[in-house]
């Protein structure tokens, strides 16, 4: 629980206008981790010292961003604290952000009941970009049902979508997943994709050779 909100302050004397948050040096470490997500979604917000009053007319306008992204702020921290299968449910919602904050949660959690989801979402969706982002959270998960899958999605696609695939594949380190790995690191045409394979391969050996000596 917050024990008091940041400040917000203006500085007119610089030309940008740059919202500024100041945040006191006896605050909480949590206020100021929230802080820093409340700068992210801000975008131009900068961390100042300075308690400088603004000019009246700048107040209202950021006032309403800073309102507009702590309201975001507080709609991340309801789903942060969300179960796995609330999450679940709001994949489908239409903010970028907020849907790759889930997918973040749900990786972070290795949230093996999403997979089916994910791979749902990876066979339905256009956009490479978010192609890549439920890669690299199945990934993270790392649960050995999402590997056939991923090999079925390097057939016909370009040489830098496979390779963010083998990577995929090398973190999960599943016996299917190494020998597709050496498959390709044994003679495939495209040099790229070959030498991936070698590396993930490398990082596969190494992260079972942790793992086996813990």
């Amino acid at each position: 629980r917050l024990e008091k909100l940041p400040d917000l302050t203006f500085d007119a004397a610089k030309p940008t206008h740059k919202l500024h948050v100041v945040i006191a040096q006896k605050e909480s470490s949590e206020t100021v981790h929230l802080f820093l997500k409340l700068r992210s979604l801000v975008g131009e917000a900068e961390l100042t010292v300075d308690g400088e009053s603004a000019k009246p007319e700048l107040e209202k306008s950021y006032g309403d961003a800073f309102d507009h992204a702590w309201q975001r702020l507080t709609i991340f921290r309801k789903l942060d604290l969300a179960s796995n299968q609330a999450l679940l449910t709001q994949l489908q919602d239409p903010d970028p952000q907020a849907r790759s904050f889930i997918l973040g949660r749900l990786s972070d959690r290795k949230a093996k009941e999403a997979v089916p989801t994910l791979l749902e979402m990876l066979k339905t969706t256009e956009s490479v970009e978010q192609q890549l982002r439920l890669v690299g959270a199945l990934a993270a998960v790392g649960d050995p049902k999402a590997v056939q899958p991923l090999i079925d999605l390097t057939s016909r696609r370009d040489p830098h979508f496979v390779v963010q695939i083998i990577f995929a594949l090398a973190q999960i380190a599943d016996p299917t997943a190494e020998g597709y790995l050496v498959t390709l690191a044994g003679g495939h045409p495209v040099e790229a994709i070959q030498s991936a394979a070698k590396q993930a391969l490398l990082e596969l050996h190494r992260r079972k050779a942790n793992d086996s000596s813990m």
